[in-house]
């Protein structure tokens, strides 16, 4: 399915949003003009149809990625035991997959996708590898991608089921230099690149620049306000570029690009004060793993927040998801420390693109996935135990 614009000189009557839409050499461009608040408020029923509770086995505990099948299913990973789990409606738990490095074992899990007739696909990033499950949770085919397909300084980040393709999305230092030891700040760019079902890459590839970064030996990311590009497949390909401005890209299965989407009201300035509390932050939880002495840690910090890596604006967007009936869910950016304040932190557009609602959730409420009029979220406790629930979808024109 490609996701087309449909073309408009206003939003719907819902939002009191403007859209203006132009066309630039075959390629329909929008610009919204105003901001999420004027947004109509969706909520979600305050009582879960079923609840998958922390404190009960198999006792989830960093709950991560998530895939709802289309008969209400969850497919559900455990950041903190590796543990890939099914469960039905009535939350009886399956285990699918176990920490390992065997074919069908997991390590890393960074996305779940559900392809046609329910088939899942998974992404392990430290093993570079897919592994497809049939509908009923066995292992119907395991496939090795490759590394470092860009060159030096590549790291695999995710991948995605698109037809009879599969989408490699990179994050290429382009000036890495020699990092045997420490970090240093290098230069980041997105590359999103397709290749076959059996892994093997193609030419077609697209490129986006992505900005400075602290890197290390194994070239990952540690700036708080660093954020890569992003991507989410639904039959065509949806690329966002985190900067500081709101940017969709809509890309049709060869990656050719079809439309965009700019909204430059969702822009958030970095202040002097933010800064000095995130890095008292990322300091604090330094300091509580012990694992460098307080002068190592000063330097690195020193380091972080140099002038040169520090932005101007936060990142505009975080997260990027579409639901069965061709919605974008977008998630404004969020620091570490706002992981669990999700107040509004969703947009919803409607399959041509047009926003149409934001997203009001409880406190110490994330969202991990949605599908027809049924959200899944993950709560957490005073105790910070977390548990999975389903929930009913209400639609609202109140702002």
């Amino acid at each position: 399915m490609v996701l087309a614009l449909q073309g408009c000189e206003a939003s719907p009557s819902t939002s009191s949003l403007t859209v203006v839409e132009k066309d630039s050499l075959g390629i329909r461009r929008l610009s919204v003009q105003g901001t999420p608040g004027e947004l109509p408020i969706w909520t979600v029923h305050p009582t879960p149809s079923f609840v998958v509770p922390g404190n009960q086995p198999p006792f989830l505990s960093d709950v991560g990625e998530l895939a709802v099948l289309s008969d209400g299913r969850l497919i559900v990973e455990d950041n903190q035991s590796a543990e890939l789990w099914m469960f039905d409606s009535e939350a009886a738990p399956r285990r699918l997959a176990s920490r390992g490095d065997g074919p069908g074992e997991i390590r890393n899990v960074e996305s779940i996708r559900v392809g046609r007739a329910d088939s899942v696909f998974i992404f392990d990033r430290r093993h570079a590898r897919m592994t497809v499950l049939t509908p009923s949770g066995t292992v119907a085919a395991v496939v090795d991608l490759p590394r470092g397909v860009e060159g030096e300084g590549t790291l695999l980040v995710s991948a995605w089921p698109l037809g009879d393709s599969i989408v490699l999305h990179s994050i290429r230092f382009t000036n890495p230099g020699d990092l045997t030891e420490g970090m240093r700040l290098g230069s980041r760019e997105s590359v999103a690149r397709l290749a076959d079902r059996s892994g093997r890459p193609a030419d077609r590839a697209v490129r986006f620049p992505a900005g400075l970064d602290l890197i290390n030996q194994r070239f990952d990311g540690r700036s708080p306000f660093a954020a890569n590009p992003a991507i989410t497949v639904d039959g065509s390909l949806i690329i966002h570029a985190r900067g500081a401005g709101y940017r969709l890209e809509f890309r049709t299965p060869d990656l050719a690009l079809t439309q965009t989407l700019h909204w430059p009201g969702t822009r958030r300035p970095l202040d002097q004060d933010e800064v000095t509390r995130v890095r008292a932050e990322v300091e604090e939880r330094f300091t509580q793993t012990g694992r460098a002495a307080p002068e190592r840690v000063r330097a690195l910090l020193d380091q972080l927040f140099a002038p040169e890596v520090v932005p101007e604006e936060l990142p505009a967007l975080g997260a990027i998801q579409v639901d069965d009936s061709g919605r974008v869910w977008v998630q404004a950016f969020r620091l570490a420390s706002e992981e669990w304040q999700q107040e509004d932190a969703w947009h919803v557009l409607d399959p041509s693109g047009r926003p149409l609602a934001r997203l009001s959730l409880p406190a110490d409420t994330r969202l991990a996935g949605v599908r027809g009029n049924q959200v899944v979220l993950i709560t957490r406790d005073e105790l910070e135990v977390q548990n999975l629930g389903v929930y009913t979808l209400e639609q609202s024109t109140r702002r």
